[in-house]
């Protein structure tokens, strides 16, 4: 194959990738900002429900995911959209877009493990669980994450000479670039730290949690089978009963963790392969490596629609936000049982006053 060949496969796929990365900030890149400042509004109105933090916690999401998608728009590419680059001090574009990217991993983390603490500790749920300590826990994080990302800020620029005869002109560009054993030091702790530690805390938390819930369940069919008795042990008084709606609140949360993993997933094999290119130089043929810069554009892109498409995850999972969105766009929305869970906690209020008056 000729090098004109070359040339012409090469001027395509970019030519593809750069119109997928322009149609793609064209359409879905205002959406997110649209449905995630909505999120905000909605998370923070006083008719939410603030007796846990999962408002808080989905309001922070919905910042992080607004802080991405500008990240993504004005700092990774914008000369997609904008015809400009970033002229920045060599290394700090990188520092910064990697710290953004690996701080918005570790919101579903830390959601978990609010979740871990309703599970195992309800009792001093409210007091670990306060925001204070939920925002000094985010600031222990980020001073993780930029403290490790420091490895980007190791670069050195690279002006390359070049003639272009079509336009009879020399051409000056500037790169920048790393020593080999710096570039893997930075790709391999991108992985960590976005990928897979936040991964590992999810899946261990996620586990303990649905085990706890399983043998909860499991200890409520047994003892609804035995006849009643009068329970005087402080040890099982406070033990937590989960209700359906403890384990809908649950399941929710852990399969927004799932649904986060899947977007994400494209990237994590996209990094791996930069680390193997590395070591093996996999693509050093031309034709390879720019179908790896499409592979990677597109996988990160395919993470990037996850920060915009979060409102329907809270539509699908949170009731309480359903409500309220739709309260908030005057759309005629019946919650499913709101009538019998009513009724319910009458019934439970009269016969907690019943219980009262005869002790």
């Amino acid at each position: 194959m000729s090098n004109e060949t070359i040339d012409e496969y090469i001027s395509r796929i970019t030519a593809i990738s750069d119109s997928i990365s322009f149609y793609y900030l064209l359409v879905i890149i205002p959406f997110g900002f649209f449905a995630n400042i909505l999120s905000i509004f909605i998370y923070t109105r006083p008719t939410m429900n603030k007796e846990t933090n999962t408002s808080f916690l989905y309001m922070c999401l919905s910042i992080m995911n607004i802080i991405s998608l500008l990240n993504y728009t004005f700092i990774v590419r914008p000369r997609n959209i904008f015809g400009y680059t970033v002229e920045m001090t060599c290394g700090l574009t990188g520092f910064i877009r990697r710290n953004i990217f690996n701080s918005t991993s570790w919101v579903q983390p830390i959601i978990s493990f609010d979740r871990f603490l309703f599970v195992f500790y309800p009792v001093k749920c409210k007091q670990l669980g306060q925001k204070k300590n939920i925002l000094f826990l985010m600031s222990l994080v980020l001073a993780l994450i930029m403290i490790t990302n420091s490895t980007n800020l190791m670069s050195f620029a690279v002006v390359e000479t070049t003639y272009d005869n079509d336009t009879n002109q020399t051409v000056i560009s500037e790169s920048c670039e790393q020593t080999k054993q710096v570039s893997l030091a930075t790709d391999f702790i991108a992985i960590l730290m976005r990928l897979y530690i936040p991964l590992f805390i999810m899946i261990s938390l996620n586990s303990l949690v649905i085990r706890k819930l399983y043998q909860s369940k499991k200890k409520v069919k047994k003892s609804s089978s035995l006849p009643m008795v009068h329970v005087k042990s402080s040890k099982s008084l406070s033990q937590k009963t989960f209700s359906n709606k403890d384990y809908k609140f649950i399941t929710a949360t852990l399969t927004m963790d799932f649904i986060f993993w899947i977007f994400y997933a494209p990237v994590s094999i996209n990094i791996t392969l930069s680390i193997i290119d590395t070591f093996t130089g996999i693509f050093k043929d031309p034709r390879a490596r720019v179908n790896y810069r499409l592979y990677s554009n597109v996988s990160q892109l395919f993470a990037f629609t996850y920060h915009s498409i979060c409102i329907f995850l809270f539509i699908g999972f949170n009731r309480y936000y359903k409500e309220e969105l739709f309260s908030f766009l005057k759309i005629n929305y019946r919650a499913p049982f709101r009538t019998s869970r009513t009724l319910n906690d009458s019934k439970t209020r009269s016969s907690n006053s019943v219980g009262q008056s005869v002790r």
